[in-house]
């Protein structure tokens, strides 16, 4: 993998029970291609990539003599606009070659298996096996929330928190669509609301640009990084997660378990997460429905319901099912039963 900083000490720490050996590799396609062509030699029982680029690169530099299992996991979906004109065309002529050389391939949610093959229906059905993700449930469920009030002197607003990247797939312009139209409906409600971002990187310049453009600066209030995602989400009377597709939302997981009430939209990834739950469920891309949400939830939170469904995500969610999961297929792949 590429160096990054604690990345190491992290797996470390997580993973103590283990012997755990690093090959480190630049941060580019290439180097990662040669790191792995090397490395495989050495001989291994089973190779598990993480994601579309690492699987075609293990799946290119894997040696015909060397027919160690390969496994790969499935983290996100793909888009028409990735295959268009006749480099994509060619793009994804190569991926469903690399794809069929893999002996196994995970994806996250039932919505990630249907996106895969829409894709790639030449890949056998028998080689897709889908394991939900988990999170660290009992962390989420247990953690004391951050008194964002008495941290940055609010009183009773309430307070909205968006935890993702701001990037389109995310939807935080809905976010921002949504207060403005709360506000042109009723300027009081200037005063009773407050969004909390703790995304990071993509187009965060652009989006705060566009909340000063509009006159809403002061509503939304960029929160410093923080190592304590439980905390936050349990700090924040509501979380939003607009979102326009995922593999498997993480983040509604994470809130369910939380106990925190969440709108969250019914795109692919994301429905499977939130079905059966007390979320409210708004279509994606649609900023007058995640008003009248929001709205609601000025009127009652519904934390109460919230509360009593988390004792229910933190078994649903929980990362002992996917990891149990996840041992019995490395256990077939080994030994050949698969």
């Amino acid at each position: 993998m590429p160096r990054f900083e604690g990345g190491e000490k992290f797996l470390r720490e997580r993973c103590s029970r283990a012997s755990l050996s690093f090959v480190y590799c630049e941060h580019s396609s290439k180097d990662l291609f040669f790191a792995y062509r090397d490395t495989v030699r050495r001989g291994f029982d089973l190779v598990h990539c993480h994601g579309f680029t690492a699987g075609a690169l293990v799946g290119l530099g894997r040696p015909l003599r060397h027919m160690t299992p390969h496994l790969m996991t499935v983290h996100d979906v793909f888009l028409e606009r990735q295959f268009s004109g006749w480099k994509g065309r060619f793009k994804k002529f190569l991926l469903s070659l690399t794809f069929r050389r893999m002996d196994a391939i995970h994806v996250v949610s039932e919505d990630c298996k249907a996106n895969f093959l829409e894709f790639f229906p030449k890949i056998e059905d028998f080689r897709i096996y889908t394991i939900l993700h988990g999170v660290d449930t009992e962390k989420f469920y247990n953690e004391e929330p951050r008194d964002f009030r008495e941290e940055l002197g609010f009183s009773d607003q309430l307070l909205l928190g968006f935890f993702g990247r701001f990037m389109a797939q995310k939807g935080f312009k809905y976010i921002v669509e949504a207060i403005e139209f709360l506000i042109t409906k009723d300027e009081r409600y200037r005063r009773r609301l407050k969004v909390l971002t703790f995304g990071w990187g993509g187009f965060i310049r652009e989006e705060f640009e566009l909340i000063e453009q509009k006159g809403l600066s002061d509503i939304f209030v960029q929160m410093p990084h923080t190592d304590n995602m439980p905390a936050a989400i349990k700090g924040v009377d509501v979380v939003l997660m607009p979102s326009l597709w995922e593999a498997c939302g993480l983040l509604g997981m994470e809130a369910l378990a939380a106990g925190t009430p969440i709108i969250g939209t019914n795109c692919i990834g994301l429905r499977e997460v939130l079905e059966d739950s007390p979320a409210f469920i708004v279509p994606p891309k649609d900023g007058h429905v995640l008003s009248r949400a929001i709205e609601s939830c000025l009127v009652e939170r519904n934390k109460d319901s919230f509360d009593s469904y988390a004792e229910i995500a933190v078994k649903r969610f929980s990362l002992d099912i996917p990891a149990e999961s996840l041992e019995h297929l490395y256990s077939k792949m080994i030994d050949g039963s698969l």
